[in-house]
């Protein structure tokens, strides 16, 4: 098995550059079976281009995982809402496998309502999305019509 690490910064030696906020390099685009984002799209300021990014890197039939803040205060630009990766993925030829709520300390948030909730720890979104078919690109707009609630 290959893989690849990217990153905008040398850590360990072994990363590629790359900066999610551009749009990304061809050689890139449909070339490989996974794409993990451990907690990287709240540090980039082009959220939107660098989930795209994400979502272009894997190949029909591939996997594409993230894990992002939900709520966490300043960490990051953003927290993400879940939301944001089911519409996201849903609407550019994806299926959303699994998706969790989850705290820093490991422990999964049941119940969770976007509306309603008060959730008021560190928490994340753990997200699963599988590339069913390629498609031309669409930027998701929320409308929140036949939105699974969690």
């Amino acid at each position: 098995h290959h893989y690849r690490v990217f990153d905008v910064n040398q850590h360990t030696g072994i990363e590629e550059h790359i900066d999610l906020n551009d749009p990304l390099p061809a050689d890139l685009q449909g070339s490989f079976d996974l794409v993990i984002d451990s907690s990287c799209l709240e540090h980039c300021f082009n959220v939107a281009q660098a989930f795209r990014n994400l979502c272009d890197m894997v190949r029909v039939g591939g996997w594409v995982t993230t894990v992002a803040p939900v709520y966490i205060f300043n960490h990051g630009y953003y927290n993400i809402n879940p939301i944001m990766h089911q519409d996201g993925f849903e609407a550019n030829g994806f299926d959303i496998v699994s998706q969790e709520l989850i705290t820093n300390d490991g422990f999964l948030i049941s119940g969770f309502n976007g509306k309603k909730s008060d959730v008021r720890t560190r928490t994340f979104v753990l997200t699963a999305a599988r590339k069913r078919q390629q498609q031309p690109w669409v930027w998701p707009i929320q409308t929140h019509k036949g939105r699974k609630v969690y």
